[in-house]
């Protein structure tokens, strides 16, 4: 069975394959089997990982150890979404990363003069361009992957490869290959403490200057639980923090998934847990917005390419904030507080949030 896509060779230039942000070892079609991949990284501590492909239809699961650390990667290559499972080191699920289409990196194809074999296969070498790096993949007629080889798009040097070592071809279930359909309840990472009576029960809204009138950063505190949510009017950023728990969901303004990243740990119960790591800004005024006193405190100290102030009050109200990023600087300002409006329940995620998406 030839690979629908790649049957073409001459239009290949042509082709473009939305790779699913989490997986290395994407193809557009392939047969169903399973690999064991010898990996040589090209980063981090010099040694091999080992990588297993589980191919059904369209779904690809991709089970890894690098540098001695087990994570699991999910796609689904006729939506373009895919999952990252990460774990604790007792093997239990500590977050899912989940990145939409919209995300997926655009690859060019093209089919090269270039075979080779390897475990008694035969494969031509297929390039999957990208604009920082090229994947050169050799592929079976099915589509089965017996190696690859990153690129660097800069100068042609070896990033990264990979062998497989044992190839299986079967009929495998959808169910193997496919994300767990317990993985996306909710409910399954553990249950989510909704706000309770008890510590902070604020509502703060800022808004940008006459230059950046769309963007808006909104912050909810009720007892241990927060939530915040950001948009400039193109995408929104909403944040749900309790303890132990911390879900992040990016969104376009239709809707689109870009990305959506939940982790736990339940032995984190840190009634701030808004709060980064923090330092308050020496020598730098105190402010009064809205009638409150807020000092400007550091909230990305040491990190390259990003600033990020925020003045807040004596009990962590968040006034003003203040973001630098690529040489662009923003300001939101307070521009209303509620107190005492915020009910147990209301900063919780919706229960359906990570099947609804798009």
């Amino acid at each position: 069975m030839l690979l629908a896509l790649l049957l073409a060779a001459d239009a290949q230039a042509d082709t473009v394959f939305a790779k699913p942000g989490w997986s290395r070892f994407a193809v557009p079609v392939a047969a169903d089997h399973i690999a064991v991949m010898r990996v040589k990284r090209g980063w981090g501590p010099p040694g091999e990982d080992q990588a297993t492909l589980t191919r059904s239809g369209h779904w690809l699961r991709e089970d890894g150890i690098e540098n001695g650390e087990k994570s699991t990667s999910i796609s689904d290559m006729q939506s373009g979404v895919s999952y990252h499972l990460a774990r604790f080191p007792d093997g239990r699920y500590s977050g899912l990363s989940i990145i939409g289409k919209a995300r997926a990196t655009p690859l060019s194809i093209e089919k090269t003069a270039q075979t080779d074999s390897l475990l008694g296969e035969s494969c031509t070498v297929w390039q999957f361009k990208a604009k920082e790096y090229t994947e050169k993949n050799c592929l079976t007629a099915d589509g089965i992957m017996l190696w690859q080889s990153l690129v660097s798009g800069r100068d042609g040097g070896e990033l990264s490869s990979a062998k497989a070592v044992s190839i299986t071809r079967r009929k495998v279930a959808r169910e193997a290959a496919e994300i767990p359909a317990e993985l996306l309840r909710l409910t399954s990472w553990g249950e989510w403490q909704p706000g309770a009576a008890g510590g902070p029960n604020d509502d703060v809204l800022l808004r940008g200057a006459a230059d950046t009138p769309s963007e808006s950063f909104r912050v909810r505190r009720l007892g241990k639980a927060r939530m915040t949510e950001w948009t400039d009017g193109r995408q929104t950023t909403r944040v749900f923090i309790a303890p132990g728990m911390r879900l992040s969901l990016n969104e376009r303004a239709d809707g689109g998934l870009i990305r959506l990243d939940l982790n736990r740990d339940p032995q984190n119960d840190n009634p701030n847990l808004l709060l980064g790591k923090e330092i308050k800004v020496p020598g730098a005024p105190s402010k009064t917005i809205l009638g409150e006193r807020c000092t400007m405190f550091d909230m990305a100290p040491g990190v390259m390419d990003y600033g990020e102030l925020e003045c807040r009050t004596a009990n962590g109200l968040i006034l003003e904030r203040v973001t630098t990023s690529r040489g662009r600087t923003t300001t939101l300002v307070a521009v209303r507080i509620d107190r005492g409006t915020l009910r147990p329940g209301d900063l919780a995620p919706p229960a359906d949030i990570l099947t609804r998406l798009k």
